[in-house]
């Protein structure tokens, strides 16, 4: 009995810590943030990525005694977990926050439907291009490498050890930067041809002023129209540059993970 109790006096609080980043990175992580996933689910994936976590990890350094100094350990984790979830989880943001710009240009916005990862209302093409993003995260197994990434984070940066220093603030900010790269690249096409077919109806209703009323519907005609041809064109090139965002940013989040340990060896 004496031998049980401090073996559960030794592992228990090393896994509130595991728990406590898991918590963190199911926060904000693409597929396991999915709002649709019940609590009790959700609860037991937790559980048991911990439980792989805890039989993989290292050793680690004496947790503290004292109950503030412990909450503030467990806070920390989950910090770290909600940053490696953050950072896999912009590129999934950044492209529907593309697809609902080009879904604007296109005229439409006025069909807003909800996002059921997100329970956010935005346009249909926003929901189209998020959409798209998590089944090729899927396909070619994203959430596993997102797993082991969590798993190998305890390697490199042992429990108690994250601290938040300018290096690692400056990794965050980097992949926040990419949001508007992503976002631009993947909506620049959209809105450029849309944009050109808008001038050429106004040129026309220039020339033509007598016919106002086909101009009007010409108008209404060929921005969703142009719109929906041309994403049917780039929907290769868009699986295309998800799958290669989504791997750059599994590389990003190694990185962030080995600048946090680095900086934890300090």
């Amino acid at each position: 009995m004496e031998a049980l109790v401090a073996y559960l006096a030794l592992t228990v609080p090393t896994f509130i810590m595991v728990v406590s980043r898991a918590i963190g990175l199911f926060m904000q992580a693409p597929v396991l943030s999915n709002r649709n996933l019940p609590a009790p689910v959700r609860m037991s994936l937790i559980a048991g990525i911990s439980l792989v976590a805890m039989t993989q990890m290292p050793a680690t350094a004496a947790l503290p005694q004292q109950l503030l100094g412990f909450v503030i350990v467990a806070m920390t984790e989950l910090a770290l977990g909600f940053i490696l979830g953050y950072s896999a989880n912009i590129m999934f943001l950044a492209i529907q926050s593309a697809g609902e710009l080009g879904g604007v240009q296109a005229g439409l916005s006025s069909a807003s439907v909800q996002n059921p990862f997100t329970k956010t209302n935005v346009n249909a093409m926003g929901t189209f291009y998020f959409n798209i993003a998590i089944l090729i995260f899927m396909v070619f197994g994203g959430h596993l490498w997102l797993i082991g990434g969590f798993v190998q984070s305890f390697a490199l940066v042992p429990i108690g050890s994250f601290v938040l220093s300018p290096a690692v603030g400056a990794q965050v900010i980097l992949a926040s930067g990419a949001f508007l790269a992503i976002t631009i690249q993947l909506a620049l096409p959209m809105v450029t041809v849309v944009f050109v077919a808008e001038l050429g109806v106004g040129y026309m209703s220039k020339v033509a002023q007598q016919a106002s009323s086909l101009t009007q519907d010409l108008v209404t005609i060929a921005k969703p129209v142009s719109g929906l041809i041309l994403l049917l064109l780039l929907l290769p090139n868009l699986m295309s540059m998800t799958h290669q965002y989504a791997e750059q940013n599994m590389k990003d989040m190694h990185r962030f993970l080995q600048v946090a340990g680095e900086n934890s060896k300090r």
